[in-house]
């Protein structure tokens, strides 16, 4: 563990930390002797909020316990808890060499959504599968899309293309900036006491999205699709997920999902966010790298994300 992740904690925090650690210490550590070593040593410096969180768990595994300290690092306003919460997160890293690495059930910035609605008593969970069991908030690895069946990456995204090839080398920059725009708007969200346009509005949706989701309203206004409140969702699909981009074997499961968002609007949430951080995304790359640059006698080419062409005519 680096010196300054211990630099960082308190006197009490530090205190808990060592007592941890002289507990587990030669000991092979599994889920249950780290959430026993939680119990005894966390959960008495924890809010009653966290406490309710972590007496909520039974048998936990390592995502288990993962996912509770993002919880508690969401939903606390007390330095302490949020101390507290970093150590389970130390736990989980590191109770094994090398340190473990673990990754929510889904994106980070799902995992962020689904924690706002649930504490805004919208429990979102309860209708993010279809009728025949596709999660809506599945998407491909390089954008907003949903994959293909049994799949990573949708099919725009196939083998080889030329987007494949782009989207491959800039995936780690586009997780990150998708992680970083979740955050900020959900810690903005906290700070205006909830007093601040985060969910999909019912009315003025529009709106709504050039004040969130600039990128993607630009992206739509270019289409001369609909505009008004009761066609814009659908508007919004056609163009970012046009069921004519997949193949037979797809098209019931991409059509399933687009009439299940209509049906339930509130769940295109995470799309727009990827989407707009994607389009945000190649709209600085292309400013930034332009096209082949020059060094001395070399030429180097960069690789730069293709323009989408979303203004085409779509099919249903």
């Amino acid at each position: 563990m680096d010196d300054h992740l211990i630099e960082s904690f308190s006197r009490y925090g530090l205190e808990v930390l060592y007592s941890i650690q002289k507990e587990l210490a030669d000991k092979l550590v599994t889920p249950t002797i780290a959430f026993s070593a939680i119990k005894k040593w966390v959960l008495p410096h924890c809010d009653q909020l966290a406490k309710d969180l972590i007496e909520q768990l039974s048998q936990p595994g390592w995502l288990d316990l993962y996912e509770m300290y993002l919880k508690i690092d969401y939903s606390t306003t007390s330095d302490e808890t949020r101390e507290m919460a970093e150590i389970i997160e130390l736990i989980v890293t590191f109770s094994k060499l090398p340190p473990r690495k673990v990754s929510p059930r889904q994106s980070l910035d799902t995992t962020y959504y689904l924690i706002t609605c649930e504490d805004r008593g919208k429990n979102i969970n309860q209708i993010r599968y279809t009728e025949n069991g596709l999660d809506v908030f599945k998407f491909c690895k390089y954008c907003w899309r949903h994959p293909v069946p049994g799949r990573y990456i949708c099919a725009h995204h196939s083998a080889h293309s030329s987007d494949y090839l782009a989207s491959y080398r800039i995936k780690q920059l586009f997780d990150c900036y998708t992680f970083e725009k979740s955050s900020l708007e959900t810690f903005e969200f906290l700070e205006a006491d909830y007093h601040f346009s985060y969910f999909l509005p019912t009315k003025h949706i529009y709106n709504w999205l050039l004040n969130r989701r600039p990128n993607v309203a630009d992206q739509l206004r270019s289409t001369a699709l609909p505009l008004n409140d009761k066609n814009i969702v659908n508007s919004l699909l056609k163009m970012l997920q046009p069921t004519h981009e997949y193949h037979w074997s797809a098209l019931e499961a991409s059509r399933a999902i687009n009439n299940w968002i209509l049906r339930y609007p509130e769940l295109i949430w995470p799309m727009l966010l990827r989407a707009e951080t994607w389009f945000e995304l190649r709209n600085q790359i292309h400013h930034n790298w332009g096209g082949n640059k020059t060094r001395g006698k070399q030429t180097q080419t960069n690789y730069v994300l293709p323009p989408v062409n979303l203004a085409e005519k779509w099919i249903t």
